[in-house]
């Protein structure tokens, strides 16, 4: 029994931690992300990174090769063209953020998730 209670008390400790990360790092995020610098043949888009933060998106979701708490730019590992297994910068947007758009618009059907081109590239 003292087992068990150990490892429930680990385990909140553990989450109450990892909660307490999270909402830090999410504390020192800006309130919009600049994509221009990867800007193709249409307009750049604005990302309301606040929004993203506020409607609880795990940060993992976007920036899924987080170093030592610190995120990496995307453009880092996904350049204009792709490159073997990795893919360009924007077949990663549009796979990731038109993705997660698609779902959020087909699970809820008040969503606002933008999926047209016009809705992101203003």
């Amino acid at each position: 029994m003292v087992q068990k209670s150990w490892k429930v008390f680990v385990g909140v400790v553990t989450g109450a931690l990892f909660l307490m990360a999270t909402v830090a790092f999410a504390a020192g995020a800006p309130d919009k992300a600049d994509l221009s610098k990867y800007k193709g043949t249409k307009s750049a888009v604005s990302l309301d990174h606040k929004m993203h933060v506020d409607a609880k998106i795990p940060c993992a979701t976007c920036h899924h090769k987080a170093k030592d708490g610190k995120t990496v730019a995307c453009g880092e590992c996904h350049k204009k063209d792709a490159d073997g297994a990795t893919p360009s910068i924007k077949d990663s947007f549009h796979k990731t953020c038109k993705g997660c758009h698609d779902k959020a618009k087909k699970d809820k059907a008040d969503s606002k998730a933008p999926t047209k081109c016009g809705e992101c590239h203003k």
